[in-house]
């Protein structure tokens, strides 16, 4: 539930990735920061903003070592704990999101699920820019891979998951802001910008097609 004591609205994931707990896997949390509406009485349905509207989005990633993206609108930052100082440091300004090279990542393991043009489109990825398959299970240690070697993530719709899987206000909102916010592209199924798709419940899906352009027009066909 959420709860009204601030001036701020915060939507967040806390752990990303769960399933790979039991083996050690990478691990994320996901944030979005909006602002609280001027009413004196609010609801779940105050939360309910476009991505355009955010105030700040990120996510802290638990892998070998403690990482955080961050974007306020002036860009996408990478920081890294130092646990010696016990401080943050600012290590990637103002990242860019490789148009060439880099990897896709989507779980494979779907494939008779996908749509025909889902299908279509990681074929002609595949195809035009020969890239190659990485997929950890966790979309925060996956975008973070796709931010700084370029390529692109996506969860696409199929015959189980009409809409996608992912959760557009805790998940594909605040990471297609950072990635829009590095240069590249954050598309739904039908080319919308994720950004600009209007909310209608909190827990609401949306497919999700997020990276480098050239990679994420490819797997729409034209049409990002």
């Amino acid at each position: 539930s959420l709860h009204w004591d601030g001036d701020l609205i915060v939507l967040v994931d806390p752990l990303d990735g769960s399933s790979n707990l039991d083996v050690n896997g990478a691990v994320g949390t996901i944030f979005l920061v909006l602002a609280r509406p001027d009413e004196e009485k609010l609801s779940d349905q105050d939360a309910l903003q476009p991505g355009q509207a955010a105030l700040a989005a990120g996510y802290v990633m638990y892998g070998p070592a403690l990482a955080m993206a961050l974007t306020v609108g002036d860009g996408t930052h990478i920081l890294h704990y130092d646990p010696a100082e016990s401080r943050w440091r600012h290590t990637h300004k103002h990242i860019r999101i490789p148009e060439d090279g880099g990897y896709y990542s989507v779980n494979e393991a779907n494939r008779d699920r996908w749509t025909d043009d889902s299908a279509a489109g990681i074929e002609r990825l595949k195809a035009e820019l020969g890239l190659g398959l990485r997929y950890v299970g966790s979309m925060v240690a996956d975008v973070h891979r796709t931010l700084l070697k370029g390529g692109v993530f996506l969860y696409p719709p199929d015959k189980k998951n009409p809409n996608g899987k992912l959760r557009l206000m805790y998940e594909a909102i605040p990471m297609a802001w950072l990635v829009e916010q590095a240069g590249g592209e954050a598309r739904t199924a039908d080319a919308r910008r994720i950004l600009d798709v209007q909310p209608e419940a909190i827990h609401q899906r949306v497919p999700v097609y997020l990276g480098a352009r050239r990679a994420v027009e490819l797997l729409l066909g034209g049409l990002a």
